[in-house]
């Protein structure tokens, strides 16, 4: 709501975007030359992309909204005034813009009586729109409520807008009580919000299809399980909790018309959890656990790293849902969460590098082809999905660059924004999975060093699977994990098939 000319007050109509189907007035404010308004996007029953309860087929925008005036005025014969309520499709917004800056947007009978606002083109009104629906609201002369109940069919899909507009000096101050309902064929869920109702499902299906797999890999080599197996488990756990979670959430809001607060943080924290532990997860695939070394030197540190990181985004989602009530504390810690997790997120990417650089550098050096070959393709996987989300970066800020433009037109796809970011960390999870996958000899792999001088005459060394034909080294792992890996670079290798003679067996410390 903002005070001032009618173009200021039409802007804020451009910028609003509701958060809701169902909208409460209490006490609200209407001033003078004022406009308040409510933009959604609605599908007709005929291009619906499902019909069920609690839409069942109908598409409407209800209205039971009582006006009322502030104070009584201190002549009522001379301080007649009306308000408007419009409601009008996205095709009428370039002439609504028209009648707004020519003064014409509340062109009633009276005020056209009245000469107000260049409303008199010659004896007649000439507006420059054609609203869908007009209703035209005369005020009480005193305080008493004036109550306007009217339902508007949806027939045309798009974006639509309803407005509550005062263009009488005489009306005052106007409170609002009551609320609108907006309906689409399915439920209350926003046009633009409903494609996240079948594409949760789908991540839902697959999440449980790929843990199914999982898991079988798992029992059936459950001799050569790790610790790596087990949290790229967890994680697929996580993932699946979160989309079930988003999933009922939308779920709700469709059902109910508003948005759950307690789901809206559980959701949060679901999300926070999972990016936080995938993050790591890749971080120490990228130091080489499971593959190069047995153990992390540094796992305090990204201990550490990831309860800060997981505070500060935690912070930063609960803001964002809480972004409508423009409240300046909150746009406060949104900024410094902003800039905390930015920086989080800028040494996780740096870590993740060089620590990749390093384990690709160690297994050059000792001439380790098979998995030098492993780690290259994770590489090319991980470059291709910075590709894509430096493209997608790209994309989204032409988007929010031009959202008054695009929105209208373009709003039954922006619910890919978020989604595309579910595929991806999806993509790169399964890449993991297969990449890392149990097999008859896991708990080999990570102390398999294959002698640079071994001639392999006859076979090709990339499809040689770990702890297979070649000269091995299994090496004596002590009970301090860190110590484990500090020795790690000091062992020779062993004779020729020497992997049975090792005293302990090193998944024992894992």
């Amino acid at each position: 709501m903002l005070r001032g000319s009618l173009w200021l007050c039409f802007a804020a109509l451009c910028l609003s975007l509701t958060s809701a189907a169902k909208f409460d007035f209490e006490d609200a404010v209407l001033p003078i030359l004022t406009q308040i308004s409510r933009r959604q996007c609605m599908y007709s029953a005929a291009d619906a992309p499902a019909t069920s309860s609690p839409g069942n087929a109908k598409s409407f925008i209800k209205l039971s909204t009582s006006f009322s005036r502030e104070t009584s005025p201190y002549n009522t014969e001379l301080n007649r005034a009306e308000i408007q309520i419009v409601i009008f499709h996205y095709d009428q917004l370039e002439n609504v813009k028209t009648s707004v800056s020519a003064g014409r947007f509340c062109c009633t009978t009276y005020i056209e009586d009245k000469g107000y606002y260049g409303c008199m083109v010659g004896n007649t009104s000439e507006p420059t729109y054609q609203p869908l629906t007009k209703i035209d609201v005369e005020l009480p002369t005193d305080t008493s409520p004036v109550t306007v109940r009217r339902t508007y069919e949806i027939e045309k899909t798009g974006v639509h807008y309803l407005m509550f507009s005062s263009c009488q000096p005489e009306a005052g101050d106007v409170l609002i009580d009551g609320h609108n309902i907006w309906m689409n064929p399915y439920g209350y869920l926003p046009g633009e919000q409903y494609y996240n109702l079948p594409f949760f499902l789908t991540m839902i299906i697959l999440y449980c299809l790929i843990i199914v797999i999982w898991a079988g890999l798992l029992f059936y080599y459950r001799e050569e399980v790790v610790r790596v197996h087990v949290y790229i488990g967890a994680v697929l756990l996580m993932a699946l909790l979160e989309v079930i979670l988003w999933y009922v959430y939308f779920q709700y809001f469709n059902h109910e018309g508003n948005r759950s607060s307690a789901l809206a943080i559980i959701c949060a924290l679901a999300a926070t959890l999972k990016k936080t532990v995938s993050r790591l997860l890749v971080l120490a695939v990228c130091m080489g656990y499971g593959v190069v070394r047995p153990a992390l030197a540094s796992q305090r540190l990204m201990i550490a790293f990831g309860i800060i990181y997981c505070i500060f985004s935690f912070v930063l989602d609960i803001v964002k849902a809480h972004e409508s009530q423009n409240r300046e504390d909150l746009y406060t810690v949104a900024m410094l969460a902003s800039l905390a997790v930015a920086i989080l997120d800028f040494v996780f990417y740096l870590w993740t590098f060089m620590s990749l650089y390093d384990t690709v550098a160690l297994l050059e050096e000792r001439r380790q082809s098979i998995k030098l070959n492993l780690y290259r393709k994770f590489i090319w996987v991980l470059a291709a999905c910075l590709v894509l989300s430096c493209a997608w970066v790209l994309y989204q800020v032409y988007y929010t660059s031009q959202y008054e433009v695009l929105f209208p037109t373009l709003w039954q796809t922006a619910w890919l924004f978020n989604a595309y970011w579910y595929v991806l960390s999806f993509v790169i999870t399964v890449a993991i999975m297969v990449l890392w996958a149990p097999h008859s000899n896991s708990r080999q792999y990570a102390y398999y060093d294959q002698s640079a001088s071994v001639e392999m005459d006859g076979m090709d060394q990339d499809h040689m699977g770990p702890g297979e034909e070649g000269n091995a080294a299994r090496f004596e792992i002590e009970d301090d994990e860190e110590d484990a890996v500090e020795k790690f670079d000091d062992v020779p290798p062993a004779e020729n098939n020497d992997l049975e003679k090792a005293s302990v067996d090193p998944v024992d410390t894992l």
